[in-house]
């Protein structure tokens, strides 16, 4: 294989004739890019750096690399978005050769593994841990709670909390309970004690709360009444409470109801004329 530095070729007056980029048994002829010498080795197109008549041929590049030459000397060069590590050409999202300048990564924070997505450096927290600036913190924080990193936040008269390191949640200050997403008072008759339903509203009356169960007071002018849970006029007698008006009159007066029929209270204006069927002295039902 005449033609070549080092043989190879078919030149010489073989079957290829004096050419000797014409290579093999079929006479291939050998080209090269821009920069490289093509040569014939061992019947099989090379390339190789330096002059034509002794050109040395050069080892294949590596994957994802492109043979060039430094003068007569063979090198290589990593295809774009690879970089080079040593001898071999490797994807430019390696933490060790990261981007278009093939820098290596920084080391990543502590509870972090350092990343490369082909462009830039950068850093993944570690599970049960949320990114905080340049920086990874348990995700038991009100900062970062939970697998979502939510950042957790209070109503009025709440304080934020991080639940078991898994949801954001809040309690109450002495003197309120939660309802809802709400802190209201326990004096709040729209929200009495632990219960978060509203106090009976009553006619005549102000529905209150005195921090455990609700109660009423009622307007002036008008009485309580357990029985019915009401607010009466106190110028009318009810079975449930003797009572007297001021200034003095109307005066109202009656029977300790005892179940009798028709014992019923009596109001009227001093002097009083107290029926037959109540003891004026005891003002009691008589049988």
């Amino acid at each position: 294989m005449a033609g070549g530095a080092g043989g190879g070729g078919m030149g010489g007056g073989g079957p290829c004739g004096d050419n000797p980029l014409a290579c093999g048994p079929t006479c291939a002829i050998c080209t090269a890019p821009a920069g490289v010498t093509p040569v014939c080795r061992s019947a099989t197109c090379q390339l190789g750096c330096g002059p034509a008549a002794t050109a040395v041929a050069c080892p294949a590049a590596p994957a994802n690399g492109t043979t060039l030459c430094s003068g007569s000397s063979c090198d290589f060069k990593c295809n774009q978005g690879t970089c080079r590590q040593g001898s071999s050409c490797v994807a430019a999202t390696s933490i060790a050769a990261c981007g278009a300048t093939c820098a290596p990564c920084t080391a990543a924070p502590a509870h972090a593994t350092a990343t490369c997505d082909g462009t830039a450096c950068d850093f993944k927290c570690d599970q049960s841990y949320c990114r905080q600036g340049a920086s990874c913190a348990a995700a038991t924080t009100i900062a970062a709670c939970g697998a979502t990193c939510a950042v957790c936040t209070a109503p009025a008269h709440g304080t934020a909390k991080c639940s078991n390191g898994t949801a954001c949640d809040f309690d109450c200050e002495l003197g309120y309970h939660k309802c809802g997403a709400a802190c209201l008072s326990d004096t709040d008759p729209n929200s009495c004690g632990a219960r978060c339903s509203p106090c009976p509203t009553v006619a005549n009356g102000t529905a209150t709360c005195d921090g455990t169960s609700c109660g009423v007071q009622c307007d002036a002018t008008y009485h309580y009444c357990s029985e019915g849970t009401t607010c009466r006029s106190n110028s009318v007698l009810s079975s449930c409470v003797i009572c007297t008006a001021d200034p003095p009159d109307p005066v109202c007066r009656g029977c300790t109801h005892s179940g009798e029929t028709g014992c019923q209270p009596v109001c009227g204006y001093a002097p009083l004329t107290w029926p037959a069927h109540i003891n004026a002295t005891t003002a009691v039902c008589e049988p």
